[in-house]
């Protein structure tokens, strides 16, 4: 019975927050990108990230930062709500994605003949993330009213 529970839960939670389990793993599978890359900062439009932490500490942050993630949003799913950790965790994410769109925008990868294919990806993460941030804010209310 309580097995059921959990896997009917889980399975509601990943639909009703299918965005923030997206850009969790792909959060986490940025560590192994960039341990795997070792050269990847070497390129400009990654400078602004080699300015704050070094390429190691960036994909430790990530791994850590969207492993962690999973794991509130599993335990959200399968036992106790977890909103205010889920308004956190979007929002640290957000700051991921906000600073590797300023570090592609930074380094001139846009030009008026030929736009990059980042501009499809990041600043679109970091806008999902303020929506989610928005959802978990909306979830923690209501929690905390009920509480």
């Amino acid at each position: 019975m309580i097995l059921l529970h959990v896997q009917r839960s889980l399975k509601d939670s990943v639909y009703a927050r299918g965005t923030e389990w997206l850009l969790a793993i792909a959060l986490m599978m940025w560590g192994p990108i960039l341990w795997n890359n070792p050269e990847l900062f070497a390129l400009p439009q990654y400078s602004q990230f080699e300015s704050l932490m070094n390429q190691s500490t960036w994909a430790w942050t990530c791994f850590l930062l969207g492993t962690g993630r999973i794991g509130v949003l599993l335990w959200n799913g399968a036992y106790r709500r977890t909103p205010h950790m889920r308004v956190l965790l979007s929002l640290v994410s957000m700051i991921f994605w906000y600073q590797i769109s300023v570090s592609f925008w930074m380094s001139n990868m846009i030009t008026a003949t030929s736009p990059s294919t980042w501009l499809a990806a990041w600043p679109v993460f970091c806008m999902f993330e303020f929506i989610n941030i928005g959802r978990a804010a909306r979830d923690a209310k209501i929690a905390d009213e009920a509480a």
